[in-house]
């Protein structure tokens, strides 16, 4: 397979990388004197990022047990 190189080139160079830096046109005034955000809010974000991390190790852990047991069928 042979890759089109100028083509990836030319369609990258329409898309400039993101920066986070960039993205806040806040200021630094407006970002002091915001409002908290509600506890309950907070720690229902926290609870799916975790929910979502848990999930990931879990898929990372069973992935590596049925490689390893592959590993131990073949010997």
């Amino acid at each position: 397979m042979k890759l089109n190189y100028a083509a990836c080139e030319k369609a990258a160079e329409g898309r400039a990388m993101r920066q986070t830096h960039e993205e806040s046109t806040a200021t630094l005034k407006e970002l002091m004197t915001a409002a908290p955000i509600n506890p309950e809010v907070y720690a229902s974000i926290i609870r799916g990022k975790v929910r979502a991390r848990r999930l990931i190790e879990d898929f990372r852990d069973a992935a590596k047990q049925s490689r390893e047991d592959i590993h131990w069928a073949l010997t």
